[in-house]
């Protein structure tokens, strides 16, 4: 049997739109179905380099659970950019990455700060990282302090490269 040239090329443009079509809509049907997955299991991983934390998985749960319900939450009502933006804004961490996995886990993974100092004067106290920035001291950490007259603002220390 021989088919015409012209039909045996519009016979494979013709498969070939339809297995493309036959893609999207599975596409699109898996993407549909992973939106609606539910978040089982929040981990929260802390990256340090300071022998002791700063903060803990519990106060990193305990500042989401004040703002956010993300247990049994469908992957498509959180706000991974207010979560990452609200952890940011916390004393002790410098960065997080909020991210969700087909399996229904979110990650939580944070970056703490490094203090390197203290500075106690009359009228402030505050920590000094390893960037040069300024936080408030919530918690009290084992780094050297500087006591005295301290005349400057904190502000001077962002200049700093």
């Amino acid at each position: 049997m021989n088919i015409n040239p012209i039909y045996k090329k519009l016979l494979i443009i013709t498969g070939k739109i339809l297995f493309l079509s036959f893609v999207i809509v599975s596409m699109a049907f898996v993407n549909n179905e992973y939106k609606k997955k539910k978040v089982q299991v929040i981990n929260i991983k802390i990256d340090t380099s300071n022998p002791r934390m700063m903060c803990s998985t519990e106060d990193i749960e305990l500042y989401l659970n004040r703002q956010f319900e993300l247990k049994n939450e469908p992957y498509q009502n959180i706000h991974f950019n207010a979560l990452e933006k609200y952890l940011n804004e916390k004393n002790e961490i410098k960065q997080s990455a909020v991210y969700f996995t087909p399996d229904g886990q979110l990650y939580i993974r944070v970056i703490e700060k490094k203090p390197i100092a203290r500075i106690i004067s009359k009228k402030q106290h505050y920590y000094i990282d390893d960037e040069w920035k300024v936080f408030k001291v919530t918690t009290p950490y084992k780094v050297p302090l500087i006591l005295g007259k301290i005349y400057e603002n904190p502000e001077i220390f962002r200049q700093y490269p």
